[in-house]
């Protein structure tokens, strides 16, 4: 099994990854065994007596431990999917082998110095003038890299970051293992309390993931039902002294703040931000602070409604466990229809050909079942991307929630692409609760909306057209990164799509008009959606841009809600305690980064107000192939401000982004 998990991939597309042969009890065998002949190649670059240049330095260094980037395509597999005891007993010495082998490798003296005097030189050939405009970006963005890991530092501050990156890689493991142990956990309820359960959940067990709690608190009559499920839910990571994720956080929050410090900088945010299009975290802040009165004025006019709901049913104040009830109550009311009117129309099957048809219209792409690709799990399908014929990739779909699965969504770059070696490979990953043996798969809002997000993402990497994978998707700026999902998202209420597969599945009639309004106005961000997010963004700025981490994570998390005014019936969208984005990935994740969904929303406002602009609206073709030549092929190897003025002449307007939101337009 080792062996499969190490070698070549096999099959159409370039090969596919054998997922079916992933053995987790052998991973930090075969992890050791890639790391070491990864070392070796680097070091066979350093010492090569050639002077350098780019198809010998910077070229070179690309094709390096081709088969350690597949092998932590599969472990990443495992980690997030199928976290069972031998996965979690591996993860932590797995992460801190890849941490330390990172570092190594982003404090190689040879390799660093060889990439400097490559830099120092004249222009290296190329093809033409983008070629090398874009092998330089390259070259500066590798040395840049290398900054960050300590290259410049002296060897006891280079050892010192090393310790750091190994601590951190086990805080991350250890962070995600509780998360997903608590997620585990069931909600009890007595049979009487069942009868309330929306459809599909009645008859199984109760686990504490966001597609089983979201619906109770939103349907459920019983408001001790909801208090508990909501409670069990809040508390994840946070839920025993024993099994707290809180001391994990401080110590990445130390760690990060001592790592800033040794590489120059006055902050974790600082370090963050600067390989950003914010640049600084102030620069970040400036736009959520601009947001956030707006934000919460409308959040609270919209609270005033849903209590006045809440009076009728003889409650006095609105609690966290009341808001989406009462919620879906007032859309109702307003809208004419619920979630389970809705849900009836979108199910998983009628969404996924209506992507696929989406991504024909708009680019040219075919997907087309790839029936024998290997699979970890029997949830999961692949598919064959072509265009006029010609395959372009792999797109893997995991839809379902399940044990030992970390809850939410995104998509897993398999692999990256790389003009003349590589096809991508992505796989989207869902959490949709299960359908009864048979019975399709509807869909809440919520995961119709994430669908079309990853979908976006897929999109990204998919169309990528780079000669370096050091340049593809998912290597841009991190708040750039989010533009085309937050921009796909606007594409599930395009008419002809939702007219051709939004279908009641036992009738087979398509979504009548009426409630296809209702679905436009029911994604519509709410001032309440608004709030959440910016508050949560706001507290991830002001705790990585402090030089020293608070002593106490709840006290600060409660001060710093006082300070914004927050609504008490609105709870954290992300308590610390399992706030995942900020602990619970590699570095830097999202980490003084939660703000980059609503910096690429900015953009991505801009570019479907480009489409609305275009005689064919949301499908016009032109402004599609506009979009795939300017943003969605180059990666990272244009800046993106200069991709995004290429695509839409000028600088982004946050105008279309305020009117997204509902939030007033202010004049210049």
């Amino acid at each position: 099994m080792s062996e499969a998990m190490l070698a070549d991939w096999n099959g159409p597309l370039g090969g596919l990854p054998p997922l079916d042969a992933i053995a987790p009890d052998r991973f930090v065998q075969v992890f050791q065994s890639a790391i070491d002949d990864c070392e070796r190649e680097i070091d066979g670059i350093a010492d090569n007596p050639e002077p350098p240049d780019h198809a010998n330095t910077l070229a070179a260094l690309g094709q390096c431990g081709r088969a350690l980037r597949r092998l932590r395509a599969l472990f990443n597999v495992a980690a997030d999917t199928m976290a069972d005891a031998q996965v979690s007993a591996a993860a932590p010495t797995v992460l801190a082998m890849l941490a330390a082998h990172d570092d190594r490798i982003g404090q190689h003296v040879g390799l660093h110095d060889r990439l400097a005097m490559l830099a120092g030189q004249d222009a290296q050939p190329a093809n033409d003038i983008v070629q090398a405009r874009r092998r330089a970006r390259l070259l500066e963005r590798t040395l840049q890299d290398f900054h960050m890991s300590g290259a410049s530092l002296g060897a006891t501050e280079k050892a010192r970051l090393i310790a750091i990156g190994e601590e951190m890689a086990t805080c991350h493991a250890g962070f995600r293992r509780i998360l997903v142990e608590d997620e585990g956990d069931l909600l009890p309820l007595a049979p009487s309390e069942r009868a309330g359960l929306p459809a599909g959940l009645a008859d199984r067990p109760l686990p504490c993931t966001r597609a089983t709690i979201e619906p109770i608190l939103t349907q459920h009559p019983d408001r001790a039902v909801r208090e508990r499920a909501w409670r069990l839910f809040a508390a994840r990571g946070d839920r025993a002294p024993d099994r707290c994720t809180l001391p994990l956080a401080a110590t990445l929050l130390r760690l990060r703040a001592e790592r800033a410090r040794l590489l120059g900088f006055a902050s974790h945010a600082d370090l963050t931000t600067s390989n950003r299009m914010a640049a600084r975290p102030e620069t970040a802040l400036a736009l959520l602070d601009r947001l956030w009165p707006a934000a919460r004025d409308k959040a609270d006019r919209e609270l005033d409604a849903l209590a006045a709901l809440a009076r009728q049913d003889g409650i006095d104040r609105l609690a966290p466990w009341d808001v989406a009830f009462y919620r879906e109550r007032d859309r109702q009311h307003r809208l004419g229809a619920g979630e389970s009117a809705l849900s009836r129309y979108l199910t998983l099957d009628g969404l996924r050909d209506g992507l696929f048809w989406l991504a024909e219209r708009l680019f040219g792409l075919r997907f087309t079942v790839l029936p024998d690709a290997p699979a970890h799990h029997p949830d999961v399908s692949a598919y064959r991307v072509e265009r006029a014929g010609a395959p372009i990739g792999a797109l893997y779909l995991d839809p379902f929630a399940r044990t030992g699965k970390t809850g939410g969504a995104w998509v897993q770059p398999l692999r990256q692409p790389e003009r003349g070696h590589d096809l991508p490979i992505a796989m989207i990953v869902h959490n949709i609760a299960r359908p009864q043996e048979g019975a399709p798969a509807h869909l809440r809002l919520w995961d119709a909306v994430t669908l079309f997000h990853e979908f976006g993402h897929a999109l990204h990497l998919l169309l990528g057209d780079v000669e370096d994978h050091r340049q593809s998707a998912f290597h841009v700026p991190w708040d750039f990164v989010e533009l085309p999902s937050t921009m796909f998202e606007n594409w599930l209420t395009q008419p002809d799509m939702l007219a051709a597969f939004a279908r009641d599945p036992a009738t087979g009639r398509a979504m009548p008009d009426e409630l296809a309004e209702t679905l436009g106005l029911a994604v519509a961000k709410s001032g309440i959606e608004t709030a959440e997010y910016l508050a949560a963004a706001i507290i991830d700025l002001r705790l990585h841009m402090r030089a020293d981490p608070p002593a106490d994570l709840r006290a600060f998390e409660d001060e710093a809600r006082a300070a914004l005014g927050m609504p008490d019936a609105l709870r954290p969208l992300h308590p610390l305690a399992a706030f995942r984005h900020l602990f619970a990935g590699g570095e830097p994740t999202y980490s003084a980064g939660y703000y980059v969904y609503i910096w690429a929303e900015l953009m991505s406002a801009d570019v479907v107000a480009a489409f609305a602009e275009a005689p064919g609206a949301l499908l016009d073709r032109p402004t599609a192939e506009r979009l795939e030549h300017c943003l969605l092929s180059v990666g990272d190897a244009d800046p993106p401000d200069a991709a995004f003025r290429a695509f839409r002449g000028r600088d982004p307007s946050p105008d279309a982004l305020l009117r997204a939101r509902g939030l007033p337009v202010q004049s210049a």
